[in-house]
C-alpha cells in the first residue's frame, strides 16, 4: 500500500495521511493546509477511492463477495 499512497498526488496524499493515518478531524485538516473543509474532503474521497481501486486491481481476493 505504501508504493499507492505515493502515487497520490501530493494534496491528496497529505490529506490521506493527516486524515486516514495521523488521525486528524478534517475540519483540522482544512485549518493546519489552509484549504477548505469541502475541498479537504475532496481530497480524501478521491485518495481513499484511487487507493481501493488499486488495491481491487492488484487483490481483487479481497473484495470478493
Amino acid at each position: 500500500m505504501q508504493t499507492y499512497f505515493l502515487e497520490l498526488p501530493p494534496k491528496q496524499r497529505e490529506v490521506f495521511d493527516l486524515v486516514d493515518l495521523q488521525q486528524y478531524d478534517p475540519a483540522e485538516v482544512a485549518e493546519l493546509t489552509g484549504v477548505n473543509a469541502s475541498t479537504v474532503r475532496a481530497h480524501l474521497f478521491k485518495a481513499r477511492t484511487a487507493i481501493r481501486s488499486k488495491l481491487r486491481s492488484s487483490h481483487p481476493h479481497l473484495f470478493a463477495s
